[in-house]
């Protein structure tokens, strides 16, 4: 998908037998060269690695596999306070604030997509009915290798 600056390859790997390791190459088209990948994996039965919201990527150098979520705040409500954890973000707002419908500002990792129950979320312009619990995710962008 050289039109959205990424491309993704979605791979089935079979073996013969438990614990084998799986070696990856990459044919480089434009230089008509086969490069060797440095990262192996271990093949498991009935395993599965990756998924929409984590793929599992053999660049190198290697990408980080973590993601995080630096700030989070709703557009144009005073904050009283934040905190973020590993996992858990809360931020209190004054009492008197209509939680429904805020639009959600964001910052995150570098190569961070950041989604709301499974919705692709645009800085500036994601509005969320506030008065429950927003689940969030914050994933990894899919790169080139």
């Amino acid at each position: 998908m050289a039109s959205a600056n990424k491309y993704i390859s979605y791979l089935s790997v079979y073996a013969n037998k438990d614990n084998e390791t799986i070696r990856f190459k990459i044919y480089e088209s434009a230089t008509q060269t086969v490069v060797d990948v440095a990262r192996n994996k271990v093949f498991s039965m009935d395993g599965n690695i990756g998924g929409i919201f984590q793929f599992y990527s053999i660049a190198s150098p290697k990408l980080s596999e973590s993601t995080l979520i630096n700030s989070f705040n709703f557009s144009g409500v005073t904050v009283l306070s934040t905190s973020i954890s590993s996992n858990k973000t809360h931020i209190t707002l004054p009492e008197t604030t209509d939680v429904i419908f805020l639009t959600t500002v964001f910052n995150a990792s570098i190569n961070a997509t950041v989604y709301v129950d499974d919705a692709l979320q645009i800085l500036g312009s994601n509005l969320h009915d506030s008065t429950n619990p927003i689940a969030i995710k914050c994933c990894l962008k899919m790169k080139s290798v």
